[in-house]
């Protein structure tokens, strides 16, 4: 991988949802009584508290691995039984395809297994199995600077990486659910029906991923015919541990966390005390 995963057009419409629509969401939260409970800010309190630290590094932490296991092995396990029709008006890639303009290919595919393999493309075989049952790797290059996806990127763009996606938004689809609360409350839907702007603003994200995926095409850099059933499947399910992961992050100790601010902790605990 050589390049970036995501397109430039994506990125704006990920910093869309996560800037200005989740702002818009999150910002029109009714003041609620327990505020009154609260203890006032300290003096040199920062504002992005330790539990904040908490749920923001480790959210990363965890999306980012989820990210790289489909961006480097999505190919293998990300399944596509559509990936076979002629290269005609549909603009799907075929055996065909791939032979007339791979510049690797050599007659000695017809007789071999045609797995994706970047020693085989070395040595000048075939490249892909149409007969898997998956994605065809969607990285321009290999790690190695050996063409993949590249040649392939006019007929249409990968599908591999549209999963990918796909996946990145809905996390932070899902992540705006676990972000009304900050203060690790297990509840996080509790009041949610009450903001209408919120539900409004999140339905509104959650179409908009739809239609841009199924419909987006080469404007948003994604395949042409959308993704499969099993593909949203997939990605729903995978974003949606995102919020058992933001529970677990509940009760882990920040005491593990670095402090934001230059407070004094004797000032920090008496505080607290005297609270």
């Amino acid at each position: 991988m050589q390049e970036s995963p995501l397109a430039a057009i994506q990125l704006l419409w990920v910093n869309l949802i996560m800037d200005s629509l989740a702002s818009l969401a999150l910002a029109t939260e009714e003041p609620k009584d327990d505020l009154l409970q609260r203890p006032p800010y300290r003096k040199k309190e920062y504002i992005i508290s330790p539990k904040m630290v908490k749920h923001i590094l480790g959210m990363s932490i965890y999306q980012s691995i989820i990210l790289f296991v489909f961006v480097f092995a999505g190919h293998k396990f990300v399944p596509d039984t559509n990936n076979t029709t002629e290269l005609d008006g549909t603009n799907k890639l075929t055996r065909e395809a791939i032979i007339n303009t791979h510049d690797l290919y050599s007659e000695e595919c017809d007789s071999k297994t045609d797995k994706y393999d970047a020693d085989m493309m070395a040595a000048g075989d075939c490249v892909y199995d149409f007969g898997t049952p998956y994605v065809f790797a969607g990285m321009p290059k290999t790690l190695g600077g050996l063409q993949m996806y590249e040649p392939y990127k006019k007929t249409t763009p990968s599908r591999h990486l549209t999963v990918v996606f796909n996946v990145f938004v809905l996390f932070q689809i899902f992540n705006m659910l676990a972000a009304r609360k900050i203060h690790d409350e297990v509840n996080i839907l509790e009041g949610v029906f009450g903001n209408a702007m919120f539900v409004g603003v999140w339905l509104v994200i959650a179409f908009g991923q739809y239609v841009m995926c199924q419909f987006g095409g080469t404007f948003m850099k994604v395949h042409v015919d959308g993704l499969t059933g099993e593909q949203w499947a997939l990605s729903s399910i995978v974003a949606v541990t995102g919020l058992g992961w933001n529970l677990v992050l509940k009760f882990c100790p920040e005491t593990c966390c670095p402090r934001m601010g230059d407070e004094d902790q004797e000032e920090v605990a008496a505080a607290e005390k005297d609270y």
